[in-house]
This record gives structure tokens, C-alpha cells and sequence, in this order.
């Protein structure tokens, strides 16, 4: 993202450019440091930065909307979003317990009714999804708790 939005800001391309390219177009490319704190934070330590650089620097470096946030605001709607992880932690193994995924190769799998196939190969989908489903819960909790996942951005 940081080169494209470089070559916006230094390119002769106003007459083509979105607003929000408009926007994001960096003059300057950012130090070895901040590069390395946009590419390597908890959030995006797995896939990569999901967001762009602007944000990224305007909220580590406190400016407009960031330095508007309430103390502590954030962390009611982190804790919610971590509960929905912890309960997806809690209900996976329950439902693992009576629609094991390995019962899906087992001849007498194909003695069950159409419906309760279904239902049971489902379930193994759900459980494999809420697995990531996990992840990304807790990864957007530290998002929202930080304060970068702020609601009025």
C-alpha cells in the first residue's frame, strides 16, 4: 500500500486520483522505524497491514480524530468483542463433542438420515470456522482496546 501511495503523492496523477486516493498520497516515504511499526504491529503480525499508512501513522502519532478519543472509551466494545472469542472458545469443544468431524468418514456415517448429514457436517463447518473465528476476535479486541479500531474513524 505504501508504494502505491507514494507514486500517488509524487506522481503527476491529481486529474485521475479518487478523493481517497487524494487522501492517502504520501510525499515522502515514511523512515526505516516507521515502516517497520506499520508492517510489524500485534494486529497485522500474521497477514500483513490490512490499513493504511496514513491511519496507521495518524493514530500512533495522536492526531485528528485519534486525539479525540475518551480515555478508556474503547474498552467496553473490546470486551464484548473478546466475549464473543471466549464463547466461541467455550462452545467448540461441546459441539465437537456431538458432531465429531471424524464420524464424516465412517461407513456408518451413511446409515444416518439425509438431515441429520447435514446437520452434522454443518456443525463440523461451524467448529472449524469459529476456530478462526477465535483469532480474529481476539486480534480485533487488542485492535479496538488500542484504540486504532476507534469507532468514530
Amino acid at each position: 500500500m505504501i508504494a502505491s501511495n507514494y507514486r500517488d503523492g509524487n506522481g503527476d496523477l491529481d486529474s485521475w486520483m479518487t478523493s481517497r486516493e487524494k487522501l492517502y498520497a504520501l510525499k515522502q516515504l515514511p523512515s526505516f522505524f516507521e515502516y517497520c511499526n506499520y508492517v510489524f504491529p500485534l494486529v497485522s503480525c500474521v497477514i500483513g497491514p490490512s490499513f493504511e499508512f496514513k491511519d496507521w501513522n495518524d493514530f500512533i502519532n495522536m492526531k485528528s480524530p485519534y486525539n479525540t478519543m475518551p480515555e478508556y472509551g474503547n474498552l467496553a466494545p473490546a470486551f464484548s468483542r473478546l466475549g464473543q472469542g471466549l464463547v466461541c472458545i467455550a462452545v467448540s469443544p461441546l459441539i465437537s463433542a456431538y458432531f465429531p468431524i471424524e464420524d464424516l468418514i465412517s461407513p456408518e456415517f451413511a446409515n444416518h438420515s439425509y438431515y441429520y448429514r447435514i446437520l452434522h457436517m454443518w456443525m463440523g463447518v461451524q467448529i472449524t470456522w469459529w476456530t478462526y473465528f477465535v483469532a480474529f476476535c481476539v486480534v480485533e479486541a487488542n485492535l479496538i482496546a488500542s484504540g486504532f479500531g476507534y469507532k468514530r474513524v
